[in-house]
């Protein structure tokens, strides 16, 4: 609708048990319908970065509205 053709959206550092934020994230993926879904996360945190996706993408299929579900397709680590 607003022409753009990546968006961002830091949960600023949030939890995955977070049901409002998730509900949020959940809102904006089924509005917009991206092509790709890339989950974030700090590299130094170690298997909890794949616990947190694994959480994130568990939730993002039960709140999508499509079918077959939308779902997380990767992740990114980062050390800052």
């Amino acid at each position: 609708e607003n022409g753009c053709d990546v968006l961002l959206v830091d949960t600023a550092g949030r939890m995955q048990d977070n049901e409002p934020l998730m509900r949020a994230l959940s809102k904006l993926i089924n509005m917009n319908n991206p092509n790709l879904t890339l989950f974030v996360g700090e590299a130094l945190v170690g298997n909890e970065a794949v616990d947190q996706l694994s959480k994130f993408n568990s939730r993002i299929i039960e709140l999508s509205k499509k079918k077959p579900p939308h779902r997380i397709d990767g992740i990114v680590l980062t050390k800052f």
